[in-house]
């Protein structure tokens, strides 16, 4: 197994080579291994990220976890490059629903929405760029504007739109992603959270927290039910990439792992490596006291993210922890933690990434 996460500027972008076995011969790479991208962040230029960093421009596996941009917007951008990025594309089953059934109302809301809003707020003329950015790209934006001028969020509250906002974005971005990706030939796959008993995925990669669903077993989503669409970061999929029952990866997303499925034991503590639960989250508490019932300081934990707050949880989990940029580096460029599993079935750190310096 070979691990890295990505220095992406914000979310999560984590990959694994790994070999498989000679059950899936055949239908993935023919030379016995297989390539997963689990999420992609917001990156300026995350094309250029991915392929340098992974020295390849195509993978067989991408997962988008959950609808958050900071863990999706990467996925959109390998998609527009018109090149077909990977062999599969797994996500939340809800993506179907919201590409298949609310397209064209969506679309049409946001369109409307952004008429609105420059009715509404001409008297802010400096942000006309801004407004000019948020048709093309929502998402940069929301991150330019909303999230750090008060007066102009604010403003955008008293008309109770910000929620819709985001939503509407969220929309954009996967509709982008689900419609690309098929233009493309890419496989999409389907995966709704479940409390316990996950099933499909491939013996590479498992479910921990979802079930996987054909397209048309998924219900029909109904338009009062719009406010639901943003999957919870509770509900965020988590996998597990076992190997030869001896080494252990969990991509653990923005989890709290508040479900009842146990996780993976009878792993030697040194083969078990997992993502930190969203960024190091004070709110993802739940997720390292499970965790930490299975490692030890022989174990790995990768973060990603570096401007999000951690918690005690993440500063005094067991295992071993780097990142790809401590919250105590913010303005420093973020760097690639990258891991190798030896012989042994011990994890050995590639890069000259620091231990994690978080407070």
């Amino acid at each position: 197994m070979h691990f890295k996460a990505l220095p992406v500027k914000k979310g999560d972008a984590f990959y694994l080579h790994r070999i498989i076995g000679e059950e899936n011969n055949g239908k993935y790479k023919k030379e016995n291994s297989v390539q997963i991208l689990f999420d992609a962040g917001v990156c300026a230029n995350f094309v250029n990220t991915f392929k340098q960093n992974v020295k390849n421009n195509y993978v067989d596996v991408i997962v988008c976890s959950h609808s958050d941009s900071d863990h999706i917007f990467g996925v959109r951008k390998l998609m527009e490059t018109g090149i077909k990025p990977c062999s599969e594309l797994w996500v939340p089953a809800e993506w179907y629903l919201i590409n298949k059934n609310l397209n064209p109302k969506l679309k049409r809301s946001y369109e409307d929405l952004i008429s609105s809003l420059k009715e509404r707020l001409d008297q802010y003329t400096e942000y006309e760029e801004g407004f000019s950015l948020f048709d093309a790209h929502g998402l940069s934006f929301i991150d330019r504007i909303l999230k750090y001028d008060t007066s102009f969020f604010k403003k955008m509250k008293m008309y109770n739109i910000t929620n819709v906002i985001h939503m509407l974005i969220q929309f954009e971005v996967i509709s982008d992603i689900v419609n690309l990706a098929m233009n493309l030939g890419v496989i999409c796959r389907w995966f709704n959270y479940v409390d316990s008993n996950p099933s499909g995925g491939e013996p590479f990669l498992e479910p921990i927290n979802c079930e996987e669903f054909l397209s048309t077993q998924i219900t029909k989503i109904k338009p009062k039910d719009l406010n639901n669409l943003n999957r919870k970061n509770k509900e965020a999929l988590v996998f597990k990439s076992c190997l030869s029952n001896r080494a252990l990866v969990i991509f653990s997303s923005d989890s709290n792992f508040n479900f009842s499925q146990p996780l993976p034991v009878g792993f030697s503590k040194e083969s078990i490596l997992y993502t930190a639960p969203h960024h190091g989250s004070v709110n993802n508490a739940n997720a390292y006291s499970r965790l930490d019932k299975i490692t030890d300081k022989n174990s790995y934990c990768i973060r990603s993210h570096g401007s999000s707050k951690v918690g005690s949880s993440h500063i005094n989990a067991q295992a071993q922890k780097y990142c790809t940029q401590c919250n105590t580096m913010k303005g420093t460029t973020a760097k690639i933690v990258e891991a190798k599993l030896g012989v042994d079935m011990t994890w050995n750190l590639l890069s000259q990434t620091p231990i994690c310096q978080c407070k």
